[in-house]
């Protein structure tokens, strides 16, 4: 019973506002009273210190994790970037236009910066734009995931793998699964 009080006014103590978290980087974890109050004894004990630390949590930038060449910071204008992507999904949609008509179970469409080819039993390719990182991402079920960014230099879209070029890259592998060469 004693070790549910215990744990009753942990509880309570960690959600008032005698306490407050110290930064981890501050050499000190443990809660310190704010104010003296009828509570603030118990905050005195070395073992009920010991039991309710607080720690802060280390916040991290998801940016810091997503790849960020000079091409991609050369869209830093999100504005730009949704044109010059949208502008690029619906080149492809044109360039690969009537090829549903040459397969059957064909299928394109282009909705919401998502542009989806399924050729039927040739596979499914997908195309989208991913605003936070200034790049168009790809999915294929012949080369698996891939990301480009926008190469200013180039005025093309170049995997960040192996710098290979989207349209070269896409033109490829339709003609490797269906055997129809599209030509610009």
């Amino acid at each position: 019973m004693n070790m549910l009080k215990t744990l009753a006014t942990r509880s309570r103590l960690a959600r008032s506002a005698l306490v407050r978290r110290i930064p981890r980087d501050s050499g000190r974890h443990l809660p310190v009273p704010v104010s003296a109050s009828a509570s603030a004894p118990a905050l005195q004990c070395a073992a009920h210190r010991a039991m309710t630390r607080v720690h802060a949590m280390p916040t991290t930038s998801v940016r810091s994790f997503a790849s960020t060449s000079d091409s991609a910071q050369a869209l830093d204008d999100e504005n730009r970037f949704l044109e010059l992507a949208e502008e690029t999904l619906e080149q492809v949609v044109e360039w690969i236009d009537g090829i549903e008509e040459m397969l059957d179970d064909s299928d394109v469409t282009l909705s919401q910066g998502v542009l989806k080819i399924d050729l039927g039993p040739n596979g499914t390719w997908v195309l989208n734009r991913q605003i936070p990182n200034r790049q168009i991402w790809w999915s294929s079920p012949i080369s698996g995931p891939r990301r480009y960014e926008f190469d200013a230099e180039a005025g093309a879209w170049l995997s960040t793998r192996e710098k290979a070029e989207l349209f070269e890259s896409l033109q490829q592998e339709i003609c490797d699964a269906t055997g129809i060469s599209i030509h610009s």
